[in-house]
Parts: C-alpha cells; sequence; structure tokens
C-alpha cells in the first residue's frame, strides 16, 4: 500500500513536471495574445478619435488618390488664411515662396494677399489635381522644404500634441529628414487640418485662433474737384 502510494505520488509528480512547460507556454500565450489585442485596442481607441484619426485617413485617402476624401479633411478656409499668414510673418525662407507662388498660382505674394477667396480657390484645386494624380505624395516624398508633409506614412507616424480639447499640432517629419507641424482644430466632433508651419507656436496658433487675414489696403479717395463759381 506504502508502494502503491509512493508510485502514485510520484508519478502525479513527474506528470506534474512534464505537464508544467505545457501549461507555462499556454499561458506565455494566452497573455501574449491578450497583451496584443489590449495594444490594439488601445491604439484603435488612440486613433479611431481624436486628430490621429484625420491624420491616418488623409493618409489613406492619398494612397487611394482620392482626392475629395483628402479635402473633406481639410478646412480649407483656415488653412488658406494660415497660409497666407504664413507668407507675411517676416521669415526669409517663407518669403522666398514668392517666386514658387508665381509659378503656381501666375501671381505673387502681394496679389494673393488681396483676395482670401482666390488664395482658398487656387489650394483646393491644387490638392485636388496633384492628389488625384499621386504628384502630391511623389514630390512630397523627395521634398526639401517645410510646405510639403503629404507622405502617407509620415502622416501615420506623426507625433500629435493636443493643446486642448478642441486644438492639436501635429510634428511631421518626411523622408528626407524635413519637418513640418501641421495644426488641427475640433469642429464639432471631427478634427480638421487647418495650417501648416515649421514652427510649433504657428502652427499652435493657428490651431487656436484662425489667422485674421490682413486687410486689402484701402484705394485712396480721389481729390474733389473745385466747383467754378
Amino acid at each position: 500500500m506504502g508502494n502503491s502510494l509512493f508510485f502514485f505520488t510520484r508519478r502525479g509528480y513527474e506528470e506534474a513536471n512534464r505537464n508544467l512547460p505545457a501549461t507555462g507556454s499556454r499561458m506565455r500565450d494566452a497573455m501574449k495574445a491578450f497583451l496584443s489585442a489590449a495594444c490594439i485596442l488601445m491604439l484603435a481607441g488612440c486613433i479611431g478619435s481624436g486628430p490621429g484619426k484625420t491624420l491616418h485617413e488623409a493618409a489613406s485617402s492619398l494612397e487611394r488618390k482620392d482626392s475629395a476624401a483628402f479635402l473633406a479633411k481639410l478646412d480649407a478656409g483656415r488653412y488658406a488664411a494660415a497660409y497666407m499668414d504664413n507668407l507675411t510673418q517676416g521669415n526669409p525662407a517663407l518669403k522666398a515662396l514668392d517666386s514658387t507662388v508665381g509659378k503656381l498660382f501666375g501671381v505673387g505674394v502681394a496679389d494673393m494677399l488681396n483676395s482670401l477667396a482666390r488664395v482658398e480657390e487656387q489650394l483646393v484645386d491644387d490638392f485636388r489635381t496633384r492628389v488625384a494624380t499621386g504628384e502630391l505624395v511623389n514630390e512630397c516624398s523627395r521634398a526639401a522644404s517645410t510646405d510639403c508633409p503629404w507622405v502617407p506614412a509620415s502622416l501615420r507616424g506623426a507625433k500629435i500634441k493636443e493643446l486642448g480639447p478642441d486644438a492639436a499640432v501635429a510634428h511631421v517629419t518626411v523622408p528626407g529628414n524635413i519637418a513640418t507641424w501641421i495644426a488641427m482644430s475640433k469642429t464639432g466632433e471631427e478634427w480638421k487640418i487647418v495650417g501648416l508651419s515649421p514652427r510649433e507656436d504657428f502652427a499652435a496658433r493657428y490651431a487656436k485662433n484662425p489667422p485674421i487675414p490682413p486687410a486689402r489696403p484701402a484705394t485712396p479717395a480721389k481729390p474733389e474737384r473745385p466747383t467754378s463759381i
């Protein structure tokens, strides 16, 4: 009886020892699966709401060459106002864009400042054409300036800094190691891209407060003609 008891006890111990690695392995696999699922859920939660969702959707629209979906992520009016504001801040690098603007739009910066509506229209037309052809992504992938962050992988990898419940900035670096800041603002339940700047403080200002376009210079009043007596 004692031998039988010893046999079964020892056998049970050996069986337990043999099963322990398998049990431990199953537990480790289960834990890995749980942690992976948790990470995925946490990531989905972050991307599924907030400014990250807008950037991810913008990246997908660029890959699909869907200009309508891309423009839906943009507040074109505020973006145009921020674009004009950048050109008037005394930054030599930004003012050097005058020649680029002239080539792109056929007008100079001074002319553009007189018509926010025209700037917005031209920017929208430019985005619509270059997103649909893939030219925008190709150009930004080899960009050497800070005004071209539109690379899908770069948008997905952006580092987002929330400035409050309705404002955020995203630091984006394109393949050429050129970095810029995207200003984002929440309108209703949706986040929109509202501006760009190589400077975080400018982007933060665009995200929080829409820039006021410079007023068009008033036309000088014509001198009154003297009346004869």
